[in-house]
C-alpha cells in the first residue's frame, strides 16, 4: 500500500471503517497495522482543515492489549 510505503505515522478517515464492510480480509487494517502505523475512523470536519499544513494531535485513552480504544483528536492549523 503507498501510504505504508511512503512511511506515514498513520492514517485517518471519516468513514467506519478503513475497508468496506463487505471484505471481511481487511485488507487495509491489516497493512498498516502489520506496518506498525495507527489509523483513526470516524473523523468529522475534515474539510475545515487546508490540504497542507495541518497538524493532528491525538489523545487516546491509555489500554493494554486491546484492539481499539476512543481518542480525542485536534487537528491544529495557523
Amino acid at each position: 500500500m503507498l501510504l505504508a510505503e511512503r512511511d506515514v505515522a498513520g492514517i485517518g478517515i471519516d468513514t467506519l471503517s478503513l475497508d468496506p464492510g463487505n471484505d471481511l480480509s481487511f485488507p487495509v487494517h491489516n497493512v498498516i497495522l502489520a506496518a506498525n502505523k495507527y489509523q483513526i475512523e470516524n473523523l468529522n470536519n475534515l474539510d475545515a482543515l487546508p490540504a497542507r499544513g495541518a497538524v493532528a494531535v491525538v489523545g487516546v485513552l491509555p489500554f493494554c492489549d486491546g484492539s481499539q480504544a476512543q481518542a480525542r483528536v485536534i487537528g491544529l492549523m495557523e
